[in-house]
């Protein structure tokens, strides 16, 4: 203490993590800065200064739930087009496989970016290093475009076939 009243905190257990740790170390992060902290562990469980979330607890808890219900709808739903156009050969058509191509995307899409991103968004950074965060997003714009691609073609396909239905048949290749 000096002549104030002030406490000095001593700096000499400050622990500086790299940035580059690939995300994996948080939780031995969090027990070396609660074992080195020398104020309460409240104070060392403080982090809104480091790592802001634009939400609180409560709020965290329901997206996330909220979000983990939708992610499991997306996958489940896009699962059961996929195994339904491979297995019922009355399905295996060319229009069909378009649609099970979007099945695809959209299901990698829940099943690749949407937990990382969830986690990206509730927690206010990216803890999965910067490998991860490089390789999230470029599979992220590709399977996006993946999707608005085969969304496109399916379209197409459509206009085609109402638009010039007797070419469409005939000139379309046919299921193998």
């Amino acid at each position: 203490s000096d002549s104030d009243g002030v406490q000095m905190v001593s700096t000499s257990n400050v622990v500086d993590f790299p940035d580059n740790d690939f995300g994996l170390l948080n939780y031995g992060k969090l027990y070396i800065q609660l074992h080195h902290h020398n104020g309460s562990p409240e104070q060392a469980m403080d982090f809104s200064a480091e790592f802001p979330s634009q939400y609180n607890t409560v709020e965290i808890i329901i997206l996330a739930i909220v979000m983990t219900i939708m992610m499991i709808i997306v996958v489940i739903g896009n699962m059961l087009v996929i195994i339904a156009i491979a297995t019922e050969h009355s399905l295996s058509s060319v229009q069909n496989w378009f649609i099970a191509s979007l099945a695809f995307a959209d299901l990698s899409l829940g099943l690749i970016i949407m937990p990382f991103s969830l986690a990206y968004e509730l927690l206010g950074y990216w803890m999965f290093g910067s490998l991860w965060c490089d390789i999230h997003g470029a599979l992220d714009v590709l399977l996006s475009t993946s999707s608005i691609m085969n969304i496109c073609l399916i379209s197409l396909d459509r206009y085609w076939s109402i638009t010039r239905a007797l070419d469409y048949l005939t000139n379309r290749t046919q299921a193998r």
